[in-house]
């Protein structure tokens, strides 16, 4: 069985979402949210990608930005993306770079 059928059967043993819903897929830019991209695509989901740029490893951090949002024309999908400034609120908050990352990220969503 390939890898597109065992997706589509894991969605579907699961009851995770049907067909016709809308997802939101977060994309990071590595291997696997990309191979979760594709087959989305290829399994004729309609869905959107999201990343979060935390701006914590320089030009690397735009890069990735940069490759999602080509991934998502490749796609022909929109592409949301939000931006942190994880260091600034790390210090002003003195707080771990991670944990920051974690409490802005949540911050972010409301």
């Amino acid at each position: 069985m390939n890898l597109l059928q065992q997706f589509r059967d894991h969605i579907n043993q699961h009851n995770l979402f049907h067909q016709k819903d809308k997802l939101i897929v977060a994309v990071s830019g590595g291997v696997d949210s990309v191979v979760l991209c594709e087959l989305c695509r290829q399994a004729g989901f309609d869905f959107s990608v999201a990343h979060c740029n935390f701006q914590l490893r320089g030009e690397e951090s735009e890069r990735d930005e940069r490759f999602v949002k080509t991934l998502g024309q490749k796609y022909g999908v929109q592409v949301l993306v939000k931006k942190f400034e994880t260091e600034n609120y790390a210090r002003e908050s003195k707080k771990g770079i991670q944990e920051a990352a974690l409490t802005n990220k949540h911050l972010a969503s409301r």
